[in-house]
């Protein structure tokens, strides 16, 4: 936590040791933040997915509620968007159409 509070109070144009602010910080009874859990990237990744597939799901609700029927979703070719993406939409009996390779967003 500290660096954070040194680090800020550089941007605010104040000088100011990080020992300083450490001692200041001690001095007030601040404890160091903790150490943050470290996040994989395959972790971030998965979350990134499920993220995906819960906006899928969403729209499809969403649609549903509206009263509206989609047939199709185009999308672009980006390798990031799981397969589980298209099966979601699939199943709710939305064809999904690539764009053409290299056609602008």
């Amino acid at each position: 936590m500290d660096r954070r509070f040194h680090g800020e109070l550089l941007v605010l144009g104040i000088k100011v040791a990080a020992p300083t602010v450490w001692e200041i910080l001690q001095e007030a009874g601040i404890d160091p933040a903790p150490e943050r859990a470290r996040v994989t990237w395959a972790d971030f990744l998965r979350s990134q997915a499920d993220a995906l597939l819960t906006a899928a799901k969403n729209l499809i609700m969403d649609l549903e509620d509206a009263g509206c029927r989609a047939r199709l979703l185009i999308r672009d070719r980006d390798g990031k968007t799981p397969a589980l993406f298209d099966a979601v939409l699939k199943d709710a009996g939305i064809d999904v159409v690539l764009s053409a390779s290299g056609c602008p967003a």
